[in-house]
């Protein structure tokens, strides 16, 4: 049951998603602020009787405190109940709501719950209406009894809020001993009358879904509406674990350079890493953007799901709503590859210009199938000034270059340019992956006065990247890419499904863009053909015996793809 409702919150982020983009411009779809009457009581569940060990009986009201914001825009309602914790019990919340009308009729009902929720801490519960006009009140129902399954975090997790005229940019720190698990943060925008006009959620976390102790992660709330102040509600679990040390990797064997460039409507970092070690890397990094006063403007993430031994390959900060970024923070973390082999290395890069048109060709070198390769193209001048960008999927109808292949896709260039450097993204199953032919994931296009243009596949990233390529030491052997406890067939329908999202979202930045291009409305058709296909391998596993480590898997996924989801709201 826990399974299908993870499925069936993801399919209803895709709705969010897909009715906010083709919404826009539309004023009876703005938010509607209100002056509704909020019931200032609720009824607390009282007169059971519970025998069993470690339960508390009942509560009293005067326990618990509460306090409710509703927010409306078109159709949909949404009603944030904050619930404060004044008992010494350790507990989870359960609750149900009512939405009525003028006459106090029933209009729509919704359930929500906190897993844990610990002494003197506060947290958030969202009761979804969807398909109603704006109701009058919203009655609710609070539950509670003692939680013995997650330890409390919410205390041990500190906000730092940095307002912004278009986005509020949280940093959040675990100063605790455990990791905080799928935190989740809610923030309301409100106006100054304290009336809700938007309302923006998401996970904030790191790539393994929690916050280490120690660490603090970064997210940018955008918000559709001029604001006065804002509310900030945080939710999250604990198993009472440390963090994993065992696969953490010395992120200084990558070296790395920023690449800058504005889109006009975001301003991208690239993040050329080349891994000098002989371990296969997991690449993951959280930054904030600042002004040139050195104050928070934004925030973005980015990663790379697999780095081999001596590649390169690439990753993207986008910021959007920030205004003028002066410069951006970050650490990159590194960690040794879990789920995935490398395969750059083995991919043979064919590019080929006539007139603005640039074609590339790649051909997998390697005994293991490329899937999801992206190639991004950075187009920069005589000075190294990256003045363009194009990027796309260079793969078949499974979504892969299959060994001994050779697939192809080009790139319309507009801007005058001195050369194109060119980046691949991609990951592989299985071990053993081994070829003569070896590629570093990285070609440089040049070009001429006369149009001409010549291949240079040195590794010309840095002095530092050309040294410790000479210096390397041969090439070892990688270690499987499924973990043990997760069946290899159930891994590739999640991370098919997984990899669907990731074009998903990038169709949608396009989209977002230029909305008027027909040619990325013709896209979004195939699109759908291609979710159906994900959908019904992914479905199949929903009603399956999963083991405690796919479970994690499972939620871990569709975590982050939730997350994508919610980031381009």
């Amino acid at each position: 049951m826990r399974r299908k409702n993870v499925f069936l919150s993801l399919i209803a982020a895709i709705m969010v998603v897909m009715v906010t983009i083709t919404g826009c411009g539309k004023k009876d779809e703005e938010p509607v602020s209100t002056t509704l009457e909020l019931p200032t009581t609720t009824n607390l569940q009282s007169g059971v009787v519970d025998n069993r060990p470690n339960k508390v009986a009942s509560f009293s009201e005067a326990e618990f405190s509460t306090e409710g914001f509703l927010y409306t825009s078109g159709q949909t309602a949404e009603y944030y109940v904050f619930v404060t914790n004044n008992s010494q019990a350790t507990v989870s919340v359960n609750g149900n709501a009512t939405a009525q009308d003028n006459s106090g009729n029933a209009m729509g009902l919704s359930s929500a719950s906190i897993d844990v929720l610990g002494p003197n801490e506060t947290s958030v519960m969202v009761f979804s209406f969807r398909d109603i006009d704006t109701p009058k009140s919203v009655d609710y129902s609070l539950s509670y009894e003692v939680s013995k399954y997650y330890k409390p975090i919410i205390s041990n997790l500190t906000i730092s809020q940095h307002l912004n005229e278009n986005n509020v940019t949280l940093l959040v720190k675990n100063n605790g001993e455990y990791t905080a698990d799928f935190v989740q943060a809610y923030v309301l925008f409100c106006d100054a009358s304290g009336n809700v006009v938007d309302r923006k959620w998401t996970y904030v976390t790191n790539n393994s879904s929690c916050i280490n102790p120690g660490e603090t992660i970064a997210e940018q709330f955008d918000c559709s509406d001029s604001y006065n102040s804002v509310i900030v509600g945080l939710k999250g679990r604990s198993d009472g674990n440390s963090a994993d040390t065992t696969k953490q990797a010395d992120a200084s064997v990558l070296v790395t350079k920023e690449l800058t460039y504005d889109s006009g409507f975001n301003t991208i970092y690239y993040i050329p890493a080349y891994n000098a070690s002989d371990t296969a890397l997991s690449v993951w990094a959280n930054a904030v953007a600042k002004d040139s006063a050195n104050n928070v403007i934004g925030a973005s993430s980015m990663s790379i799901e697999v780095l081999g031994p001596k590649e390169t390959s690439i990753g993207k900060f986008s910021f959007h709503n920030v205004g003028e970024v002066d410069h951006i923070e970050y650490t990159l973390n590194a960690s040794v590859a879990s789920y995935f082999c490398p395969v750059v290395k083995h991919l043979e890069v064919e590019p080929s210009l006539y007139n603005n048109n640039l074609m590339v060709s790649i051909t997998n070198h390697g005994s293991v199938a490329a899937e999801f390769v992206e190639a991004y193209a950075l187009i920069e001048n005589q000075d190294g000034e990256v003045v363009g960008s194009e990027w796309t999927y260079i793969i078949d109808g499974n979504s892969q270059i299959a060994p001994g292949a050779t697939e192809s896709n080009q790139f319309n260039i507009k801007q005058p340019f001195d050369h194109i450097d060119i980046y691949l993204v991609a990951r592989g199953e299985g071990s053993n992956n081994t070829a003569e032919f070896e590629c570093n994931g990285i070609m440089r296009v040049t070009r001429d006065d006369t149009a001409q243009i010549s291949i240079d596949s040195e590794q010309y990233n840095s002095t530092q990247v050309k040294q410790s390529a000479a210096e390397s030491e041969p090439e070892k052997t990688e270690s499987p890419s499924t973990p043990a406890g997760l069946r290899s067939e159930f891994k590739a329908a999640m991370d098919a499904y997984e990899a669907f999202f990731d074009e998903y979202c990038e169709f949608m930045e396009a989209y977002k863009e230029n909305p008027t291009n027909l040619s990325l409305l013709s896209n979004y058709a195939d699109m759908l053909v291609k979710l159906d296909d994900v959908q019904k391998k992914f479905d199949a596993w929903k009603d399956s015996d999963l083991n405690s480590v796919e479970m994690k898997y499972y939620l871990e996924v569709s975590a982050r793809i939730e997350k994508k989801l919610l980031d381009l709201v």
